[in-house]
């Protein structure tokens, strides 16, 4: 797939894409084809499963846009909020793989049924941060009252 594709295929799909970004040269993306053309056949009919080549010039607008600086990076893509994709990082294990994409397809269900009743990766680490920021200044204003 390349990033013409991938425009046209997101510009389409209405659910959840799963978006693998490996480089010809890298070992650990070789070990993983074989996962991840499993995980394709398990998803098959329920998600889109795709794959580019982030090292290929042709896809250098994709892997600038999801931020790809290593490989394999698996993205999930949700058509509802394309703007914010979740980097897939648990193990990449057929297994794991397919229960991390079911997890995102529940939560997309749950955010049609429900708007706003599941929290994305991004805002769930901007409101991590924003508590750790909260803390630390609590403990800053109580060292500084010693």
């Amino acid at each position: 797939m390349n990033d013409d594709q991938l425009k046209h295929h997101l510009k389409y799909n209405s659910g959840i894409t799963v978006l693998l970004f490996y480089a010809s040269f890298c070992g650990h993306c070789k070990e993983l084809a074989p996962e991840y053309a499993r995980v394709a056949q398990t998803m098959k009919g329920v998600v889109s499963i795709v794959a580019m080549d982030g090292e290929a010039p042709e896809n250098e607008l994709a892997a600038f846009k999801y931020e790809i600086e290593s490989y394999p990076v698996i993205k999930i893509l949700n058509a509802d909020n394309l703007e914010e994709a979740d980097t897939y990082d648990g193990y990449l294990g057929h297994n794991d793989i397919v229960m991390g994409v079911f997890s995102a397809v529940n939560d997309l269900i749950h955010n049609r049924v429900e708007p706003g009743s599941v929290k994305t990766k991004a805002k769930e680490n901007e409101e991590n941060l924003a508590r750790k920021k909260r803390r630390k200044d609590r403990e800053q204003h109580a060292h500084t009252q010693l």
